[in-house]
């Protein structure tokens, strides 16, 4: 999840905050593909047939969407990915629409995973400064 707020404070994916960049082309770039921010129906992009109905605790590819946190409010959510696919220095850049990018790197994976103490790994990075996983704040100029 990203949070995008101003040097301020303010939280630019708020619908209701002047000057927030709903309206920029937002996007990532992720494994040689680009994901703009998904329309209205929150799918990413994806044709209605390939959202499954239910997941039984396995992730659900989303693309890029808008979310909503309790603590931060609107957020950019990326992906679902889940820890057993052993992520280990994955990279996207995300383009905001505002003329600069932005590096993110994260790890999410399982360490024992045929044990019966199985440990998750995760850590997240935006420009090489560590993130509290899974929730990163890219703030704007």
């Amino acid at each position: 999840m990203l949070h995008v707020t101003s040097q301020e404070g303010t939280n630019l994916l708020d619908a209701g905050v002047a000057g927030n960049i709903l309206e920029n082309d937002i996007r990532i770039e992720y494994a040689g593909e680009v994901y703009p921010l998904a329309d209205e129906t929150g799918r990413g992009g994806q044709p209605e047939s390939d959202v499954p109905a239910t997941r039984m605790l396995l992730p659900a590819w989303n693309g890029l969407s808008l979310g909503m946190t309790d603590d931060c409010g609107p957020c950019l959510k990326f992906g679902e990915f889940g820890p057993t696919k052993m992520y280990k220095n994955e990279c996207f850049t995300l383009d905001l629409g505002t003329g600069r990018t932005w590096n993110i790197s994260f790890d999410f994976w399982v360490d024992g995973i045929n044990t019966d103490n199985p440990v998750v790994h995760s850590s997240l990075y935006v420009g090489g400064e560590k993130m509290d996983f899974p929730l990163a704040e890219i703030r704007l100029d």
